[in-house]
């Protein structure tokens, strides 16, 4: 027998179309691919069986409604008369249950006329299957015809070979390649079985399987494993088996190909992937803040020139602060993003939070528009940060809303489900079986097509016209969610609507009574004595300032060590530490236990922009006397009047005793 060869660059393709339009089309999509064919178009059953007679073709592509009888007859036919020339369908609409069906009965692919696109795709896919399989089935008819031949294949071969006994897991023959490769001489592997070069923990799933009869026994085994070699390394295989009569005996032939580097590249091909995001991540980020800037930096010089002007300064000043706010939203989407904000974590009822936040929705999205609410009738506890779980829900409402300009209705769910161990495989997701809580929001609007819900959750993708949308909607609900161990699903339809299930990990403790912490007064003054610790040569002067203005004596320091020096030779009280949470060196929450060494009535308030470490509430001691930038200052000087008004009073000078 003559090993199959692939196929020259002449493709001779049948069409199974009885719209000249539509195979027209499919032809095209094959020439813009540039694909080198011959084609022949069969309108009916006998068409296509007659031109199947006269000589064989490459490749098969079928509509599935035809005059006289389906796709799913023509693929019948094709695999009861012998013929596995691909196939795949080329189609109108065509539901999941039906598409499942043709697939198993033997189609390749199947592809929706209206995402023509990925046509080509499918034919080289199914194309290399094709040429895969006539080279399986040469190897496994090479392997039959001859036992010289058996043998040769099996000590020349480069990847690791051999036989083994199902019944005793024993080894009986090994190549040259496996002796190479795993390190054990021959006469230690035929005193070995298949259980001695596995890892322990994956001893159990190899049992099952010889017990099951999927491993050692099924025809065409193919599977990844992990294997462990004589000197303890660990390496990823693929595995393929199959039975063999060996010495008279039932035995089961492998053959182990190492893959580990294989899985290092796909690796650093996925790595590559997450930064080709980030560099679009960062465009998006570079695009919003220079205008952001720009915005800031003309309003300031045009203040410059008007001084003299208190209504022009004001109005300017008026830009400049939205422009900040609008800064510090888009910062704070980036950090949901990166799952780098500071949580406030506590366990939370979405059936109470969903209504009473729904109450404000009127407004924001109009007369046009329906909000529906259904809560569960059952508990919906998840344990979360609130203002997370409302900054997802907002999201969700803004995007349903962008999605039907001309008005319609907005559905909002909560319930809790058991989701099984069967349940997230056919939905691309590694999360852990039990019970969850959903949140729902389905609208009416346009939808969205496949493409599109492929990339919704990427950074700084957006649907929208230019400067309606900076794209961090979506992939601020997806950061927020991830964080909170959950995940997100999305099913759409063109012309129908968009249904987004968030579902978060169910929590069976109580709920957490919300103690409201008193809001900061704009126009706290004092006159107690801080200390500044402020990495930022700019912003340092500026908070100093302001504070003085409040009355405060400030002693600024630029980092850790010049402030620990500061407070071995300040001899007054220092009531309260102000320092940044990151710098070089020593970082807040350890200059703080320093400085809590040296003066231990004094309070302390962590201010910071890059907040991974404060991810951790016990990292701070007292989260409430923390400070996310950017902030007013008379925020800051609000919440360093908390601090110093909270607790025990105490002496806060330092004794050198």
């Amino acid at each position: 027998m003559e090993k199959p060869r692939p196929s020259g660059k002449m493709l001779r393709v049948l069409l199974l179309e009885d719209n000249p339009r539509d195979a027209d089309l499919s032809m095209r999509k094959l020439s813009e691919a540039d694909f080198q064919f011959t084609a022949v178009v069969s309108r009916n059953s006998k068409e296509f069986k007659e031109l199947l007679d006269k000589q064989s073709y490459d490749l098969i592509l079928g509509d599935y409604r035809l005059p006289d009888w389906t796709g799913l007859d023509a693929l019948h036919w094709l695999r009861t008369s012998g013929i596995m020339t691909p196939f795949i369908l080329v189609t109108g609409t065509l539901g999941d249950e039906l598409a499942i069906e043709c697939i198993k009965a033997g189609a390749d692919d199947y592809i929706l006329k209206e995402n023509l696109d990925r046509l080509p795709v499918a034919i080289r896919r199914a194309l290399a299957d094709q040429q895969l399989r006539l080279e399986r089935d040469w190897a496994e008819n090479e392997l039959r015809e001859s036992e010289h031949q058996y043998r040769l294949l099996f000590h020349a071969n480069p990847h690791p070979m051999w036989v083994f006994d199902p019944e005793t897991l024993r080894f009986l023959a090994v190549n040259s390649a496996a002796v190479h490769h795993y390190g054990y001489s021959v006469g230690e592997f035929l005193s070995m079985t298949v259980r001695d070069i596995r890892p322990a923990e994956e001893v159990p799933r190899l049992l099952e399987k010889i017990k099951d009869g999927t491993f050692g026994s099924a025809e065409r085994y193919h599977e990844i494993w992990k294997h462990r070699k004589k000197d303890g390394t660990i390496i990823d295989v693929e595995v393929s088996s199959q039975p063999i009569m060996f010495r008279a005996i039932k035995a089961t032939l492998v053959l182990a190909v190492d893959v580990t580097e294989h899985r290092k590249l796909e690796q650093q091909f996925r790595y590559a992937q997450k930064m080709e995001a980030i560099g679009r991540l960062a465009g998006g980020v570079a695009h919003d803040f220079n205008n952001l800037l720009m915005v800031i930096g003309s309003h300031a010089q045009l203040i410059w020139g008007h001084l003299g002007d208190p209504m022009r300064v004001d109005r300017y000043m008026q830009q400049i602060m939205s422009a900040i706010d609008r800064a510090t939203l888009l910062t704070r989407q980036l950090l949901a993003f990166g799952r780098k904000q500071f949580q406030d974590l506590r366990i939370l009822d979405l059936n109470s939070i969903v209504p009473e936040f729904c109450k404000m929705l009127p407004g924001l999205l109009g007369s046009d528009i329906e909000v529906v609410v259904r809560t569960s009738p059952r508990s919906c506890l998840v344990y979360s940060d609130k203002a997370q779980i409302e900054q997802v829900i907002m999201n969700l409402i803004v995007n349903a809303r962008d999605a039907m300009p001309k008005g319609g209705t907005i559905t909002i769910e909560t319930d809790r489900q058991k989701l099984g161990r069967e349940y997230f495989p056919s939905r691309g997701v590694n999360a852990q079986p039990g019970e969850y809580v959903m949140l729902a929001v389905t609208d009416t609007g346009i939808g969205m097509d496949a493409k599109t819900q492929s990339q919704i959750f990427e950074p700084f993708f957006t649907t929208k016209e230019p400067g309606k949308g900076t794209g961090l909607g979506l992939s601020t609900i997806y950061g927020i969610v991830k964080q909170s161990g959950g995940y997100t699903w999305v099913y759409s339809e063109l012309g129908v609507g968009t249904t987004f299930k968030i579902y978060l990990p169910y929590a069976e403790a109580p709920i957490e009574e919300e103690v409201q912490a008193p809001i900061p007064q704009a126009d706290a003054t004092g006159e107690e004595t801080i200390l500044l610790v402020e990495d930022e040569a700019a912003l340092r002067p500026a908070i100093s300032e302001f504070l003085e203005s409040r009355g405060y004596h400030v002693l600024s320091a630029a980092n850790a060590a010049e402030a620990l020096r500061i407070s071995t030779t300040y001899e007054d009280a220092i009531d309260l530490l102000l320092t940044d949470l990151v710098m070089p060196g020593l970082g807040g929450v350890e200059l703080a236990a320093k400085m809590r060494e040296l003066r231990p009535g004094i309070n302390v308030v962590y201010m910071s922009g890059y907040t991974e470490q404060t991810a951790k509430a016990d990292a701070l001691g007292k989260p409430e006397f923390y400070v996310q930038k950017p902030f007013s200052l008379p925020t800051l000087s609000g919440i360093a009047r908390r601090a110093l008004d909270s607790g025990e009073k105490r002496p806060t000078v330092f004794s050198k005793t």
